[in-house]
């Protein structure tokens, strides 16, 4: 299940797109970050297209502190 994920930036680009869908339908304001981040991962798929599945995830991790806390401030 996870092979799929990480098989294409496209499965990124719709993650994130999913995640921002679910930012407008549920309130609060956390899931757009998680939504940016998937999408810079996506970006980083495209640079970069045989990325293993560790530095995706690690570019997810990053990516993600870097988007809650420009989010916060």
């Amino acid at each position: 299940m996870l092979q799929f994920l990480f098989a294409s930036y496209w499965h990124w680009f719709i993650a994130a797109t999913g995640l921002l869908i679910l930012e407008i339908i549920l309130p609060g304001i956390f899931l757009v970050w998680l939504g940016l981040a998937a999408a810079l991962v996506g970006l980083f798929l495209v640079l970069v297209p045989e990325a293993a599945p560790a530095w995706q995830l690690a570019v997810l991790a990053g990516s993600i502190c870097i988007t809650v806390t420009a989010g916060l401030q």
